[in-house]
């Protein structure tokens, strides 16, 4: 990738951070609800189909990338269900897009194996952590 696209990505990013700071001014913090820090990371796959495309977790937000001419989508968390407290192998993350108003729902399936390994419910392909990440 070209460093115009890394500037423009890291550009893209930083008005969502800011959203969270500003979103979380006030807020007490035991009633917010976030992703596991196992998960934090870049989440690629190595199926053809979704070349250039990766997921950004962070404890707040998912950032999901799904083209070079697609726009970004970045999605604050709103709350994580775990099957069991402390089970991350199987939860729910629930997210919105402030841009677009919409609310999202992803049921995830986590392994700590390989470096982290992550499946989307309706889907059997594996994401992993930073394995291919070429943005």
């Amino acid at each position: 990738m070209n460093e115009t696209r890394q500037k423009r990505l890291i550009w893209l990013r930083i008005p969502g951070v800011l959203l969270t700071l500003l979103l979380c001014v006030g807020c007490n913090s035991t009633s917010l609800l976030s992703l596991p820090r196992e998960m934090e990371g870049v989440w690629t796959t190595d199926d053809p189909r979704f070349q250039g495309r990766f997921m950004e977790l962070s404890p707040s937000f998912v950032i999901i990338v799904t083209g070079p001419d697609d726009p970004v989508s970045v999605q604050f968390i709103d709350k994580v269900e775990t099957q069991a407290p402390g089970d991350l192998s199987s939860l729910t993350v629930y997210s919105t897009d402030y841009s677009e108003g919409v609310r999202h729902q992803m049921r995830l399936q986590f392994s700590s194996a390989n470096g982290g390994e992550l499946r989307f419910q309706n889907q059997g392909l594996v994401w992993r952590r930073g394995s291919n990440t070429t943005y």
